[in-house]
């Protein structure tokens, strides 16, 4: 992976492929909105703000996540209503590996030891979101609405 877009683009395939649902928030116009909205069956709907990073071979390294003060605002006040309404998305290449992590509010910088805590491979550009959502987003036991067919649809209007 180059950057963050190739990064989301990683994510939003690997939660589709879980049987996700996953769009795009961001624009240019909006800024500070959470990059993606997203649904993994099993557990709450969340925002989430994306952040690549290329830590080449350092065996040691700390880096400050760049969030923007509306950023950070979403994901320190959606989460002072609902803890786990949102996260970082935090994708890392080092040591030749990619690695996928969630990060809440109260982490503001990424660390080999955060990673090596948290993170999750990214094989073959391919995440296990159920995995990753596991630990740190809030479960849901709420059923898919089946849509009525279409022929009942038309006899109840």
């Amino acid at each position: 992976m180059k950057n963050e877009a190739e990064f989301k683009s990683v994510f939003k395939k690997a939660v589709k492929k879980a049987g996700g649902f996953c769009e795009s928030l961001a624009a240019p116009t909006m800024p500070g909105i959470p990059d993606l909205y997203c649904i993994v069956p099993g557990f709450m709907p969340v925002l989430l703000e994306a952040k690549f990073f290329k830590m080449g071979l350092a065996s040691t390294f700390t880096r400050k996540i760049p969030y923007t003060a509306m950023q950070y605002r979403w994901l320190t006040k959606t989460n002072e209503v609902h803890r786990g309404a949102s996260f970082g998305l935090l994708g890392a290449e080092w040591n030749g590996n990619y690695y996928c992590l969630l990060a809440g509010p109260e982490i503001t910088h990424l660390s080999v030891g955060l990673i090596k805590e948290r993170g999750r491979f990214i094989v073959k550009k391919s995440i296990d979101v159920q995995e990753l959502f596991y630990n740190h987003v809030p479960k849901s036991h709420i059923q898919p609405i089946k849509p009525l067919p279409c022929r009942l649809m038309r006899d109840t209007v």
